[in-house]
């Protein structure tokens, strides 16, 4: 951020690295639970910092996303992926009955009292609030149509397209995977223009262009970069450059299964990655000499399988 939007304060910054981050801060070592929920991923910002790194934890102070907390006791921050989410509610839903039009059951008619998402300018195709939060879908599932899905972590609508015909324990099934479009290039599907500003959950700013069947998501101006698991999907380019990256559509694909007259999900699969450019920047002596290309972080999966299934 520093070397994109003040690229002469990177000299400064460096020497503040140390102070904030330890002796070798490239890499810090954490259990599951603490990089996920707990607080034990420090920066420090206690009284003990002087010069540029108090200088930086001001500006962290001052701008810090909601994934970073101050210690109450000693002024340093810390991070976790999800722990602002514990006792979180994001926002109240008003969904369509069908009483008028079974179709829309389920549907999203507003979200926090809006029909579109404010984190977008009005007139772009992401502000669109489409679809239903995937518990529930209007029945007739047929093979011609999108089924849309909002998620609200990223402030977009996606959708899954027709795949296949099947059967489960009797029933019958139609199996609807998420479409490479909801990743494919603003050329290649024009919808995905989606570059303009905005802010995302009260975060701070959010640019958003896909590309390379990759989703690049700008929040609090870090670049966050959303794929499916493994990098499924992507182009090889991203795939060569972490080691270990074994993409397998049974595996890491979003599904879901729907039976086609009432639309009840009898098993449904949501999964998504979020990764981040690694570059090297000679200004910052622990990222002069990495090697660049698209790193991973974390990959999530949200299950939901009916009482059918479990039977």
């Amino acid at each position: 951020m520093v070397e994109e939007l003040f690229p002469a304060g990177l000299t400064y910054v460096n020497s503040a690295v140390p102070q904030l981050f330890g002796a070798s801060p490239l890499f810090l070592s954490a259990s599951v639970g603490e990089a996920l929920f707990g607080s034990d991923i420090t920066i420090s910002c206690g009284p003990q910092v002087s010069g540029p790194a108090a200088t930086v934890c001001r500006g962290i102070g001052a701008k810090a996303p909601v994934t970073i907390t101050r210690k109450p006791d000693n002024g340093d921050f810390t991070f976790a992926y999800f722990r602002h989410k514990n006792y979180s509610l994001e926002g109240r839903y008003r969904i369509y009955r069908g009483r008028k039009d079974i179709k829309k059951l389920g549907l999203i008619k507003r979200f926090r009292n809006s029909t579109r998402l404010k984190e977008w300018p009005v007139d772009s195709s992401c502000a669109r609030i489409l679809g239903t939060d995937s518990t529930i879908f209007p029945p007739f599932a047929d093979s011609s149509q999108r089924v849309y899905i909002f998620i609200s972590d990223i402030c977009l609508s996606v959708f899954a397209e027709y795949d296949s015909r099947g059967s489960d324990k009797g029933l019958p099934i139609l199996r609807f995977t998420g479409s490479y479009k909801n990743f494919a290039d603003p050329t290649e599907v024009p919808e995905n223009r989606c570059d303009k500003r905005g802010r995302v959950s009260g975060i701070s700013k959010a640019n958003l262009s896909p590309v390379g069947h990759i989703l690049f998501l700008r929040f609090s101006g870090a670049p966050v970069i959303f794929s499916m698991p493994h990098l499924f999907g992507a182009d090889e380019e991203y795939r060569n450059y972490a080691m270990g990256l074994s993409p397998d559509k049974r595996r890491h694909e979003t599904f879901v299964l729907l039976e086609p007259y009432t639309s009840v999900p009898i098993e449904g699969r949501k999964r998504f990655q979020l990764n981040m450019f690694l570059k090297r920047i000679p200004e910052i002596d622990v990222l002069a000499n990495v090697s660049e290309g698209l790193f991973p972080l974390l990959w999530i999966e949200e299950v939901t399988i009916s009482i059918n299934s479990l039977l």
